[in-house]
């Protein structure tokens, strides 16, 4: 049996335990503006994409929002994260981009 002596290395453990065994996508309230939930025309592609309140296409879940349009996602199969940036060209357009997928041992410093 381990004995803690750090109460910071305690927090970083549970931290870590919940992220691991929970639903990931469901934590820090996440969600996406009503006005972009639906299904929208992919340029070069047959398929519809979709938002909902935390789905952001097949991109993965809502995460962590850092301003309107701004987010963290999570991308379930690969366990690890993403940034979303989205810029609103018009009420019925979108234009975003993805950073890679980075996991959470690979970012030592939090997500």
């Amino acid at each position: 049996m381990a004995v803690i002596k750090s109460p910071g290395l305690l927090l970083v453990l549970i931290t870590q335990f919940v992220a691991q065994n929970l639903g990931t996508e469901q934590k820090h309230n996440c969600k996406f503006p009503n006005e972009w939930r639906g299904s929208f025309f992919l340029g070069g592609s047959r398929d519809s994409f979709t938002i909902d309140t935390q789905k952001f296409g097949t991109a993965g879940f809502c995460y962590r929002v850092q301003d309107r349009l701004q987010y963290t996602l999570y991308k379930r199969p690969e366990k690890c994260f993403q940034c979303l940036k989205i810029w609103e060209r018009h009420e019925n357009v979108l234009q975003y981009k993805l950073s890679e997928c980075v996991s959470k041992a690979e970012h030592k410093d939090g997500v």
